[in-house]
């Protein structure tokens, strides 16, 4: 089954978001280099699995979050959301129209939730081992 998201991008797209916040914490990259590299291969995984459970979860309210992706998706488009679901997932879709779901999709994740709480755990992880760090050299 094809995905909602595109690996590659949202992979990316967190590889830029944590070089940023390694950017805004100081002179860390080296040593966090690697563990970047892993954060957004697990994150970028997670994020589309959730993705692909949410699209075809029956309701697709969002507590304490207006956005809706079906709701959203009809407004835009004359195709139905629920006939771009079944081109995706029964893979009747050309790769210039799943590019184009997945990029739309991706832009709404990113809409919808933000990178306040993508970059605050990334963050928090960074300072978690940081403090480890020092309370091993005391």
């Amino acid at each position: 089954m094809k995905s909602y998201l595109n690996y590659n991008r949202v992979y990316n797209y967190l590889i830029d978001l944590c070089n940023d916040a390694l950017d805004e914490m100081g002179d860390l990259h080296d040593n966090y280099d690697d563990y970047v590299e892993e954060y957004a291969a697990a994150s970028a995984e997670s994020i589309i699995a959730d993705m692909d459970r949410y699209i075809h979860q029956p309701d697709k309210t969002i507590l304490g979050n207006f956005n809706k992706i079906d709701r959203d998706w009809n407004s835009k488009h004359e195709q139905s959301f629920d006939d771009m679901v079944k081109s995706v997932d029964n893979e009747t879709i050309s790769e210039q129209e799943l590019d184009y779901v997945q990029e739309w999709c991706f832009d709404w994740f990113l809409d919808t939730f933000g990178t306040f709480g993508l970059k605050y755990n990334f963050e928090s992880s960074i300072s978690e081992n940081e403090m480890e760090y020092e309370y091993e050299e005391i």
